[in-house]
């Protein structure tokens, strides 16, 4: 298993992405809320957010999407927050070059609404695949 060296600063940037607007889970409002939450918990400056509304995260055609991945290596974040594993994405494809390039950056995926810790252990790396496996499946 790869270790990841990760940024060393209190720096964080956030994703926000909405489906449509007849989804009823969070909203790009309620996801920075409670992202903005979630890093004052623990200390993290957030620094810069991305969105993007009315997009599936079937698709990685999403401009704020491409835009966070090819700012993060400038940037230089310690942790990326999202609300929910689904947020990065719904093809496990996608999700996975997706971390490797913030993990390559240094940035550390976080997320708001699902517990996984300790990001470079077998069981971290199992509970996320799920996630994403369950998100892809949705």
């Amino acid at each position: 298993m790869k270790k990841y060296s990760y940024n060393d600063n209190n720096l964080a940037i956030c994703y926000y992405r909405f489906s449509s607007h007849a989804q009823n889970e969070a909203s790009i409002d309620q996801q920075r809320e409670q992202a903005h939450f979630f890093a004052k918990t623990h200390d993290w400056k957030i620094i810069k957010e991305y969105s993007d509304e009315a997009i599936s995260g079937t698709t990685d055609e999403r401009p704020d999407f491409q835009l966070m991945l090819s700012e993060v290596a400038t940037l230089k974040p310690a942790v990326l927050i999202l609300w929910k594993v689904d947020r990065l994405g719904r093809d496990r494809i996608d999700i996975a070059l997706a971390k490797k390039t913030l993990r390559d950056a240094g940035c550390c995926v976080k997320y708001v609404a699902e517990t996984v810790a300790n990001e470079d252990t077998p069981e971290a790396n199992f509970t996320e695949a799920m996630l994403e496996s369950v998100a892809e499946f949705y």
